[in-house]
C-alpha cells in the first residue's frame, strides 16, 4: 500500500480541484481575450476563406471561391465564424474580430476539457489528468495562439476532441457514438485536410483490435462511421459541392506542398521553408516550453519505446492508448520529413501534436512518480520541482502578456535582443496594435497618416474603437506618411531610414516593434549637420554616383543624405531617382526612391532637391549608389549631380 502523499490527497479532493481549474481558466480567458492584436493571416481567413465560402452557401456564388487562392484551406470553422457574424449583424470590425477571438478561445477551452477526459480515460488518475490539463493550457505559445489563430489552434482543438471520440467509440460501439465520431472527424478534416490521419489511425486500431480478438468485429457500426464521414466532409467544405473527388485531390496536393516561400530566421540565418534543417520543428517544440516539459516528454517516449521494443507483439495487442499517442505524435512528423513539406514559422502547422506531446509527458511523469512514490524525499522533490516550474511559468506568461508567443525557455538565456536576432520573434505582427493605440493617445490630430511596413500594421487598426480608427489613414508611400510602423520582420534594428523613434514595444532589451516619426524631404533638406562626405559630379557629367568606400560611414546611425541634380525627360517618361545600399557582393539591403518621375513635358522636372535619413551602413566595404532607374520608354538625362552626407545632431 502506497503511503499518503500529495497525489492521494488530491485524488480524494479531485473533483473540486478540476472544477476550480476549469472555472479559473474560463474566467481568465473571458477577461483577457480582448487584449490580443490581429495576426498576419486573420484578414485572409476572414475575407478570402470565410466570406467567399459563405457567399457560395448563402447566394450560390462560386466564382470568387474558385478564383481565390484559399479555396483549399479548410473553411469549416471560418464558415461558422462568418455565420455568427451575419446572424448577429456584426458590422464594426472591432466587434467582428473580438467575437472571432472569443470563439477561438472557447474552442480551445472545450478541447482542454476533452483533453482532461482523455487523460483521465488513459491514466485513471484524476490528479495526473488534471496536471495534464494544466500542462496543456500552460504552454505559452499555444496559450497565446488560442486567442487569435483560427487555423492551427482550432485544428489542434478538434484533433484532440476527435481522438477522444475515437477511443470512446472503440470502447463501446453504438450508432450514436459512430455518428458523433464521424461528425467531429469530418469537421476536423474540413479545418485542415491532414485530419485524414484520424480515420487512418482508426483503421489501424481496428486491425490491432482484431488481433486481440477480445470482442466480435462489428462491421455495421464501422461501416456507419465511414458512410457518415464522407458526406459530412463534403457538407462542411463548400468547394467539394462542385466536384468532390477533383477538389479533394487538389486540396491534398496543395496542402502537402503549400506554396509558401518567405524567409525563415533560424539561429541567425535565413532559410526558405523547404531548406530548413531537419531539427527545426523539434527545436521549436522544446524551446517554446519549459525545460521540465521536455524532460517529462523524453522520459515518456523512452518508457514507451522500451515497452515496444522489448515485447512488440504484446505492445501492439495490449497497449491501445499508447499506440494512439505515438501515432498521433510521430506519424505527422515522419510524413513531414519524408515528403519534405515546407515548415511554417515556429512550426505552428504542427500545433495539433500538442495533445500527444502532453500525454507523452504524463507517461514520463507517471514513470517518475512510480519510482519516487515510496521515497518521501524523491516524491517531495518531484512535487516541488513541478510546482516551482509551473509557478515560474505562470509568472513569465503574466509578464509577457499579451505576447506569450515571445516565450523562450531558459536554454536561450535572458538576452532578448540576442534571441530576436537569431529566431522568429513577433512574426505575426501582434504588437502593432499597441503602437497604434499609443500613437492615438500621443497625437491629437484629426488626421494621422501612417505607413505600415507590413499587413498587420493595417489590420490591427480593426480593433481600435471606430471614432479613433477614423483618425488614422494608411499611406501607400512613405513620402505621404507622418509615421512609420516597423515590425522587424526580415529586418534588423538600424535597417530603417528613420532616426526619430516615437515608441517601441519592448520585451526585455528587445524592440518588438517601433513607431518612427517620418520627416519630409523638405524638412530634412533644411537641417544642418556635420558634413562627412561630399561628391560633385557636375564636372564628370555622370548620372550615377557610386560610393565604393564606406569606412567613414559604417556603423553611424544618424546619417543624412542630401542631393541636388537637374533632370530633363522626354514627355511620358517615368522612373525613380533612387538610393541603393548593397553588400560587397552586390546583394541589396536598402532601396529608396528620392524622387518619382512622371514627365509631362520636355523641360520637366528641372531642378530636384532630395534628402533621406540613411539606415545603418553595415560594413565599410558596402557600396552606395545614387542613380536614375527608368520604368518607361522615354529618355531621361540627369546632370550636375551633387551629393552630401551629413551626421545629424543627437536630439
Amino acid at each position: 500500500m502506497e503511503p499518503k502523499n500529495t497525489i492521494d490527497f488530491t485524488e480524494k479532493n479531485g473533483r473540486r480541484a478540476v472544477l476550480f481549474f476549469f472555472a479559473a481558466f474560463l474566467i481568465t480567458g473571458l477577461l483577457i481575450f480582448k487584449d490580443y492584436g490581429i495576426s498576419w493571416d486573420e484578414e485572409f481567413q476572414w475575407k478570402n476563406n470565410g466570406a467567399v465560402n459563405y457567399d457560395l452557401v448563402a447566394h450560390g456564388n462560386s466564382a470568387a471561391l474558385l478564383e481565390g487562392v484559399d479555396k483549399y484551406h479548410g473553411p469549416a470553422f471560418e464558415l461558422l465564424l462568418t455565420g455568427i457574424e451575419k446572424l448577429f449583424r456584426l458590422n464594426d470590425t472591432r466587434s467582428i474580430f473580438l467575437v472571432r477571438h472569443l470563439l477561438t478561445f472557447l474552442t480551445f477551452y472545450l478541447s482542454a476539457v476533452f483533453f482532461y477526459l482523455l487523460a483521465f480515460r488513459i491514466f485513471h488518475k484524476r490528479m495526473l489528468a488534471l496536471l495534464g490539463a494544466v500542462f496543456y493550457v500552460l504552454s505559452p505559445h499555444i496559450f497565446s495562439h488560442a486567442f487569435y489563430n483560427s487555423k492551427d489552434i482550432v485544428f489542434l482543438s478538434l484533433f484532440t476532441i476527435s481522438i477522444y471520440c475515437m477511443l470512446q467509440f472503440l470502447e463501446r460501439r453504438t450508432y450514436l457514438r459512430a455518428f458523433i465520431f464521424a461528425l467531429v472527424t469530418a469537421f476536423t478534416i474540413d479545418v485542415r485536410i491532414i485530419g485524414i490521419l484520424i480515420p487512418g489511425v482508426f483503421i489501424y486500431l481496428l486491425f490491432t483490435g482484431w488481433l486481440r480478438r477480445k470482442q466480435a468485429f462489428e462491421w455495421k457500426l464501422v461501416l456507419i462511421y465511414f458512410l457518415c464521414l464522407v458526406p459530412l466532409i463534403i457538407l462542411f467544405w463548400p468547394v467539394l459541392w462542385i466536384d468532390p473527388l477533383f477538389h479533394f485531390k487538389e486540396a491534398l496536393k496543395e496542402n502537402s506542398h503549400y506554396p509558401w516561400d518567405d524567409r525563415v530566421l533560424y539561429f541567425g540565418k535565413e532559410y526558405t521553408p523547404t531548406s530548413l534543417p531537419w531539427h527545426y520543428l523539434f527545436f521549436w517544440m522544446f524551446v517554446s516550453r519549459p525545460v521540465l516539459y521536455t524532460v517529462f516528454f523524453l522520459l515518456g517516449v523512452s518508457s514507451l519505446a522500451w515497452k515496444l521494443f522489448r515485447k512488440p507483439l504484446h505492445f501492439i495487442r495490449e497497449n491501445t492508448n499508447e499506440q494512439v499517442v505515438l501515432c498521433w505524435f510521430f506519424l505527422p512528423l515522419l510524413a513531414m520529413l519524408v515528403f519534405k513539406s515546407p515548415a511554417f514559422d515556429t512550426g505552428r502547422h504542427l500545433y495539433f501534436l500538442h495533445g500527444a506531446f502532453v500525454l507523452l509527458m504524463l507517461f514520463g511523469l507517471q514513470c517518475l512518480w512510480q519510482f519516487a512514490a515510496r521515497r518521501r524525499i524523491a516524491a517531495a522533490a518531484l512535487s516541488g520541482l513541478t510546482g516551482i516550474s509551473l509557478i515560474f511559468l505562470v509568472f513569465s506568461m503574466c509578464r509577457l502578456h499579451p505576447y506569450e508567443h515571445l516565450y523562450f525557455n531558459i536554454t536561450q538565456g535572458t538576452d532578448e535582443a540576442r534571441i530576436k536576432s537569431r529566431f522568429e520573434y513577433d512574426y505575426w505582427g501582434l504588437s502593432q496594435r499597441a503602437l497604434l493605440e499609443q500613437l492615438l493617445k500621443a497625437d491629437p490630430s484629426e488626421r494621422i497618416v501612417v505607413q505600415a511596413e507590413h499587413l498587420p500594421g493595417r489590420t490591427n487598426a480593426y480593433l481600435l474603437p471606430a471614432a479613433e480608427r477614423a483618425r488614422i489613414r494608411f499611406a501607400n508611400g512613405i513620402k505621404r506618411a507622418d509615421y512609420f510602423l516597423a515590425d522587424y520582420r526580415w529586418k534588423k534594428e538600424g535597417d530603417y531610414p528613420f532616426h526619430t523613434e516615437v515608441f517601441s514595444q519592448m520585451n526585455g532589451n528587445a524592440k518588438v516593434a517601433t513607431l518612427f516619426k517620418v520627416h519630409s524631404a523638405q524638412e530634412l533638406y533644411k537641417t544642418h549637420g556635420k558634413v562627412i562626405m561630399a561628391v560633385d559630379n557636375a564636372a564628370q557629367g555622370r548620372d550615377t554616383v557610386v560610393f565604393n568606400s564606406m569606412e567613414k560611414l559604417a556603423g553611424n546611425g544618424r546619417l543624412l543624405l542630401k542631393t541636388y541634380c537637374r533632370m530633363h525627360a522626354d514627355p511620358g517618361a517615368t522612373g525613380w531617382y533612387v538610393v541603393r545600399l548593397e553588400t560587397k557582393e552586390g546583394r541589396p539591403y536598402f532601396w529608396y526612391p528620392l524622387y518619382t518621375l512622371r514627365a509631362e513635358g520636355p523641360d520637366s522636372p528641372g531642378e530636384i532637391h532630395g534628402a533621406l535619413e540613411l539606415p545603418l551602413i553595415r560594413r565599410g566595404d558596402d557600396k552606395m549608389k545614387v542613380y536614375f532607374e527608368s520604368t518607361g520608354k522615354g529618355e531621361v538625362r540627369v546632370e550636375d549631380v551633387q551629393i552630401g552626407i551629413e551626421e545629424q545632431e543627437a536630439e
